[in-house]
């Protein structure tokens, strides 16, 4: 929400209202972190008592998906219509663009063998990053309170007048995954040009890493409120939640789908295999970096049990030395023809995230689904109480949110990001030809606006 950003710009806010002299006008603290975030990639079901457990503990009533009243600022109303009403200009889409797309022309890709800040020159990409956001957004770094971690993380804080209260913490991540330079022409646009196409902005980082959410308590919401849903796969779906009869029979129809099975499920993506150096020398070594990203209802443990059983066969065929992570399985002394070794590649295995509550008297998840109604009709001008049905998923990746586990239950992995009736709903993400549509970012800054000032002038946090 940055009125008037370079001199000579057209207004963003609409006249009729008039801002408070104190522009540091909320009770509550706002922290906004922009931090590197080192995702993972996971398809075996869990016993059917666990999902079972989980669908039952987390929907107990016969309403399988309580949907939440659309929620938007009251004592911010006036504040929230003004804004509203500038999110839906040219002017501020213009400003959308070339912020978007500003930000996509800084490339900044990670990498998984990162050194130490200092020593590795590649975090050098992140200085003009931040010197893009100082020029972008001025009256941010002249307001809020900046704090650097580690050099490059950023801990934006928006000081509210009431300390006793709750903050609300925002996440983003300012690396973007390395584009293959052998992929380039590829693109139609170049990769980090934030080409703007009168619809779209097109280059690396463009498209959140958000996937679909997809899982046994969305599914859920299906069966409550899909109109054109087979009565037969609706009446599954609701009996699943209390039957182990339903529950396998439900299971069987996901496992036929293989996106809704890689949701549901632990998955292994073999990202990275290297070895030889001529095509008529067999390779001396060989390696291959297997990425999983493990279901709720799994732990690393588990996963580590199913790749080392999965290898042993044929370690034991091809008579090779076989260790798995940190344990030799071979004979001690036997003769072998070579070795064969599994190991945390980058010593980063981390446990599924906790479940955050969404049951009905879920306060905070209540104020999140009301706020993603608000957004979506406001964007639509819309007025209906369930023009939309806001159901809680299981995200197909971890995040950096395993640093505040401890702090509290509440944490949303959630981007309102819409990608509408798209054959390709990731945006490209992390591949070729990554891109949002622009109508699709302008509600993303909607919906943060409305979360701040709803969660601003929330009484039972």
């Amino acid at each position: 929400m940055q009125a008037n950003e370079k001199a000579g710009a057209s207004p963003l806010l609409p006249l009729p209202y008039t801002a408070s002299p104190n522009r540091n006008s909320l009770k509550r603290n706002i922290a906004l972190s922009l931090a590197f975030i080192a995702c993972g990639t996971y398809v075996w079901l869990a016993p059917e008592w666990i999902v079972h457990n989980i669908v039952r503990k987390h929907h107990p009533t016969d309403t399988q998906c309580a949907q939440s009243a659309v929620l938007t600022p009251a004592k911010n109303g006036a504040l929230w219509d003004s804004v509203s009403v500038a999110f839906g200009t040219e002017g501020f889409k213009a400003k959308a663009v070339e912020w978007i797309g500003g930000a996509v022309r800084v490339p900044t890709e990670s990498y998984d063998d990162m050194g130490a800040v200092g020593e590795d020159p590649r975090w050098d990409a992140f200085a003009p990053f931040h010197d893009y956001l100082l020029g972008a957004f001025p009256l941010v770094h002249s307001t809020l309170k900046l704090t650097k971690v580690n050099t490059y993380g950023l801990i934006f804080t928006w000081q509210g007048s009431d300390a006793s209260l709750k903050p609300l913490v925002l996440m983003g991540h300012q690396d973007v995954v390395p584009v293959n330079p052998e992929t380039v022409l590829e693109w139609t646009y170049p990769p980090y040009s934030g080409h703007f196409d009168g619809e779209r902005v097109w280059g690396r980082g463009s498209s959140d890493d958000k996937s679909g959410l997809i899982g046994a308590l969305t599914l859920q919401c299906v069966a409550e409120h899909a109109k054109d849903l087979d009565e037969e796969y609706r009446k599954t779906i609701k009996r699943a939640a209390k039957s182990k009869k339903y529950l396998r029979k439900l299971e069987k129809a996901i496992v036929k789908n293989n996106v809704y099975a890689s949701l549901v499920g632990t998955t292994q993506a073999i990202d990275i295999i290297e070895g030889g150096v001529k095509a008529n020398a067999l390779p001396e070594r060989a390696f291959a970096v297997v990425n999983h990203r493990i279901s709720v209802i799994s732990s690393v443990g588990e996963v580590q049990a199913h790749d080392t059983e999965l290898l042993r066969g044929i370690a034991e065929k091809l008579n090779l030395t076989y260790s798995a992570f940190g344990k030799t399985l071979s004979e001690d002394g036997a003769s072998s023809a070579g070795t064969l070794t599994l190991t945390d590649a980058y010593g980063t295995a981390l446990e599924p995230a906790p479940v955050t509550p969404t049951s009905a008297d879920a306060v905070p998840w209540n104020l999140l689904s009301g706020t993603i109604k608000a957004t979506y009709n406001s964007h639509r001008s819309l007025t209906g109480t369930d023009e939309i049905i806001v159901s809680p998923g299981m995200p197909s990746g971890n995040t950096d949110t395993r640093y505040y586990w401890g702090l509290t239950k509440h944490i949303f992995r959630y981007n309102h990001s819409n990608a509408g009736n798209k054959a390709n709903r990731l945006g490209g993400v992390h591949t070729i030809n990554e891109n949002i549509e622009i109508d699709a970012f302008v509600e993303i800054i909607r919906f943060f606006a409305t979360l701040i000032l709803n969660t601003d002038e929330a009484t039972n946090l």
